[in-house]
């Protein structure tokens, strides 16, 4: 997984410039990130090897904070499903891959949409998802094709990859894969980090996102149109919105050099994360740090 510094990931361009060295609460270690002046595309120049990265997922890669403001995430998606909710049909089939405990599963229940399945690897997650009442395939989307899933021949699909594809080291190989699922016609909607938000040229290597080394790419809304026309599909709609607040702990963790220990959050941090939210997650009005794209597959 050695990505050659010049060439970019996404538009293939060799036209790079050092953008940073970069740490989180996943890894002491440094990071360097290139900044393509082609397509504004940020990615990791030296990332980890397979090992090195399913130690750091298995170690410290820490999905419960999320549980603590699961009612600010359910709030959040809300929002952003009263934006999307009128372009894709009611009866089509939505995926969720990376559904983690289900937040987005809950809500596009409450608002109709009746055929759902989730993807997801983390085994307490699917535990609890599946207490919800929701089809939850253990496992990644390649495992998922791999043991038969299948493509919709008479309905739509919509595929929802919340905070998925920065962590994947091949984007473009994994958009492929999606794109031989897909049928023209239906959709893709996609939530990732904004690397050109304002906070990231504030707080600069303290940003929240950047989250080295298990977010591999780091896109704008440039990068993201490029690969995302690069493999079929076409941005109906896009809208940036706030980061969440674990987002804005993220920053204060980077700056007094907190690291994560996986799984383990005291009962002072869980009240901390809770008061936090209650007053943060209003920034989803006023930031830009999320980049929220609904796409169609095209005939090419």
């Amino acid at each position: 997984m050695n990505n050659n510094l010049n060439e970019c990931p996404i538009c293939k361009g060799n036209n790079s410039e050092f953008f940073g060295e970069v740490s989180s609460v996943y890894s002491t270690k440094p990071y360097t990130l290139v900044s393509c002046l082609n397509c504004s595309h940020i990615y990791l120049s030296n990332p980890p090897d397979q090992a090195e990265l399913s130690r750091i997922y298995d170690e410290t890669y820490n999905y419960s904070a999320h549980l603590e403001i699961s009612s600010e995430k359910k709030w959040r998606i809300r929002k952003t499903l009263a934006v999307f909710e009128k372009i894709v049909p009611k009866n089509a089939r939505i995926i969720d891959v990376g559904c983690m405990y289900g937040f987005f599963l809950e809500e596009l229940r409450s608002l109709g949409y009746n055929d759902l399945l989730g993807i997801e690897i983390g085994s307490n997650a699917v535990k609890e998802c599946r207490r919800k009442g929701f089809d939850v395939f253990e496992g990644t989307f390649e495992k998922w094709i791999a043991e038969g899933g299948t493509g919709e021949n008479n309905k739509t699909v919509c595929f929802v990859l919340s905070h998925v594809i920065e962590h994947i080291a091949d984007v473009k190989d994994y958009l492929i894969r999606l794109n031989k699922y897909l049928k023209e016609g239906d959709y893709l909607i996609l939530l990732v980090p904004n690397s050109r938000a304002g906070t990231a040229a504030i707080f600069k290597k303290h940003w929240g996102w950047w989250q080295v080394p298990v977010h591999i790419h780091h896109f704008s809304e440039q990068s993201l149109r490029r690969l995302f026309e690069d493999r079929g599909f076409s941005i109906l709609k896009t809208v940036k919105r706030g980061a969440d607040s674990l987002f804005w702990l993220l920053i204060l963790s980077s700056i007094f050099g907190l690291k994560s220990k996986k799984d383990v959050i005291s009962l002072y941090q869980k009240l901390a994360i809770k008061i936090s939210s209650l007053v943060l997650k209003y920034w989803y009005f006023l930031g830009d740090e999320e980049l929220i794209t609904v796409s169609k597959k095209i005939k090419k």
